[in-house]
């Protein structure tokens, strides 16, 4: 199914929904605009379910969603436990706002997550901001990045963290730029290989490291360790300038 031809979705007052479900089967927007006006609703703007595809394509714009839930509050333009890939658009001025587990600002993805320039307007990922971490994106499955600009989002622009040794992370031809608050612009912590190669992360401004490619967070169990030991964590062919970090990791 393809929704095309300049549909605009529009949240009202009082209704706490999410715009989008994809429950199976695959969906592509083109020339979407899917708006939530600010209006705090406790979901995010789309969500993509376990088996089933999104695409957002050329002209399509995810803006303006605030989820506000105050337990697990993930996504606020989009939350993916599928597939989804993002071709072209832009996703932008979503936030996440709990204190505790608000990750994921304008993506939250679970499942496998692609972001890859398409034939018309590069991916655009921009303003989001998440109150925990993961302000742009933030990544637990497949991730594979390679191309568009993410761009003044808070709290991270994109953060990976895989305890998969079979999931490899790459990202590459991506621009990072105007991330702001207390998460690096690019983190890939993984337990499986990572690749950083033909980046430009530059003007950057938060309060620790500007770039991060390790393991992921917390104890690596003692099956794993030799797997996670032997994975290879490269950044190659990437320019990092122009940041400033308060406490760490000049770039």
């Amino acid at each position: 199914l393809t929704a095309v031809d300049g549909v605009v979705l529009g949240r009202a007052a009082g209704n706490a929904s999410t715009f989008i479900y994809v429950k199976g089967g695959s969906l592509s927007l083109e020339n979407v605009i899917v708006d939530g006006k600010d209006v705090p609703s406790g979901y995010p703007a789309a969500y993509v379910a376990s088996g089933a595809t999104l695409r957002l394509g050329e002209g399509s714009v995810v803006r303006n969603n605030c989820n506000d839930y105050s337990g697990q509050c993930y996504g606020g333009g989009v939350y993916n436990n599928g597939a989804f890939t993002m071709t072209g658009g832009t996703i932008g001025d979503n936030e996440v706002t709990s204190t505790t587990y608000g990750k994921g600002g304008g993506i939250y993805s679970q499942g496998a997550l692609t972001i890859a320039a398409g034939d018309g307007d590069a991916p655009l990922i921009e303003g989001n901001s998440a109150s925990v971490s993961g302000g742009g994106v933030y990544s637990t499955g497949v991730t594979n990045l390679s191309g568009g600009t993410v761009s003044g989002n808070v709290n991270g622009g994109v953060f990976v963290d895989v305890a998969d040794v079979a999931k490899k992370v790459e990202v590459s031809g991506l621009t990072i730029t105007g991330t702001t608050g207390s998460y690096p612009a690019l983190r890939c912590g993984t337990l499986g290989d990572a690749l950083v190669s033909g980046c430009a992360i530059t003007g950057n401004d938060v309060s620790g490291n500007v770039v991060e490619v390790s393991k992921m967070s917390g104890t690596i169990t003692a099956t794993l360790q030799p797997a996670a030991e032997a994975a290879v964590k490269r950044i190659v062919d990437t320019e990092i300038s122009g940041n400033h970090a308060v406490v760490a990791g000049y770039g």
